[in-house]
């Protein structure tokens, strides 16, 4: 009987302990911090479709769509620039046609536009170098050329 009573105890102990642990993982999620105001913000800045990078220079996401029969912006997302691209996807030609078609709607030279990343992706940064346009410039010029 002894033996019985102590293997029903050990049990019981052991279904305790597990309870006790899982009380503790419920606690510490509860007690998790709160994300802040500000750190959304900064977040909802950083995935903008066009900001400032950490160097000043204005980045541009876009969503290219290469093939079109002419290269013009057809819309401007909280995310990304949707760009249809007036070349193949081949051999990097959508890519030349892409920053010829923004240094011509921006007015800038081939040096100031370069990519950063995605150059074999649809999706693309494309980054400006310039003391001559500022972000709110580059959105206006970018929507005059909606649909041009």
């Amino acid at each position: 009987m002894f033996a019985r009573l102590a293997i029903v105890n050990k049990k019981n102990l052991v279904e305790r302990s597990r309870m006790q642990v899982f009380r503790r993982m419920v606690n510490l999620t509860r007690m998790a911090p709160k994300k802040s105001v500000v750190s959304e913000q900064k977040k909802k800045i950083d995935e903008s479709s066009i900001f400032l990078d950490e160097e000043g220079r204005i980045g541009l996401r876009i969503h290219a769509k290469p093939g079109a029969k002419k290269s013009c912006v057809v819309g401007i997302g909280e995310t990304e620039i949707d760009i249809s691209i007036g070349a193949p996807p081949r051999e990097g030609a959508a890519n030349e046609e892409l920053i010829s078609y923004l240094m011509g709607a921006l007015s800038l030279r081939k040096n100031e536009v370069q990519f950063d990343k995605g150059a074999k992706s649809r999706s693309k940064i494309v980054l400006i170098s310039t003391n001559k346009l500022t972000l709110e410039e580059v959105k206006k010029k970018l929507q005059d050329e909606i649909g041009n």
